[in-house]
């Protein structure tokens, strides 16, 4: 029987290094985004490098409906692994931030990780086997000033998987929280978070996947993958919050032309 791996968001960035990672280990995968053009040529390379049938659904997790399709259209595969990867970022003041962005954010990063979360384990449960992969940031674990939405849905995803973790903590099945820092990828230039002193040192995708397919395969809670990701989640674990919050919002800043940026986006806000 061949036992599938399932990563979302997989067409860039930390999601497209699992799917190759998976392919290389000769899993069949089965990715899932919403650029169905971009998934069909990344399934075909995958199925050269694996040897097997990789496929792809396609789906806008922002949307409830569509989330709910590939719930259901993924129970007739034998699922390994299931890397819960999908999600982007807001950034900014709050309230000069899209509304409407802010709430697709919200659907995607925590609606719908939970939805499929919720899918996948169930079947794991069934089938006796099974790795949940749920990537969350090192944001999770302190709140981001200019980042505000963004850390808490990752705040969320953190504390949802732990919960999941000591859940299913006796079965056959592992739930992992991988935590990375900043990464070379293009969520810094898309969220707009790559003007900040914040993505000045940058692991690799590749790096970041090995480390969450790891912890994975070792049945561990939760992996912060760089030495200085991991000092920065224990040192907000040991200052004051009041201490956290200013170096954290210095940290997120925009290097240059903070002050303009600022006023023109709060100005922004005002007149809706």
């Amino acid at each position: 029987m061949k036992k599938y791996a399932v990563v979302t968001g997989a067409t860039s960035g930390i999601g497209k290094s699992f799917a190759v990672l998976f392919a290389r280990r000769k899993y069949p995968v089965i990715l899932i985004g919403r650029k169905a053009d971009v998934l069909e040529e990344m399934t075909k390379m995958l199925s050269r490098i694996s040897g097997k049938e990789c496929i792809y659904l396609a789906g806008d997790l922002s949307n409830a409906g569509q989330v709910e399709k590939i719930a259901k259209a993924l129970k007739k595969y034998p699922i390994s692994f299931f890397v819960n990867n999908a999600g982007f970022g807001t950034y900014g003041p709050f309230l000069g931030q899209n509304e409407k962005q802010v709430e697709d954010m919200i659907a995607v990063n925590v609606a719908a990780l939970t939805r499929l979360s919720h899918a996948v384990l169930g079947q794991m449960q069934k089938q006796r086997y099974g790795h949940l992969v749920n990537v969350a940031s090192i944001a999770a674990f302190m709140p981001n000033p200019y980042g505000s939405t963004y850390a808490a849905t990752k705040a969320y995803v953190r504390s949802f998987s732990e919960a999941l973790y000591q859940e299913v903590k006796n079965s056959p099945v592992t739930v992992t929280i991988l935590c990375p820092g900043p990464t070379k990828t293009n969520f810094g230039k898309r969220s707009g978070m790559g003007r900040s002193r914040f993505f000045v040192r940058m692991m690799s995708a590749d790096k970041v996947a090995w480390k969450g397919y790891r912890a994975a395969c070792l049945g561990k809670r939760c992996v912060v993958p760089g030495f200085l990701n991991k000092l920065s989640v224990a040192l907000v674990q040991i200052f004051p919050k009041n201490i956290v919050l200013k170096v954290v919002m210095w940290a997120l800043t925009p290097v240059k032309k903070y002050r303009k940026i600022r006023k023109l986006s709060l100005n922004r806000a005002f007149r809706l």
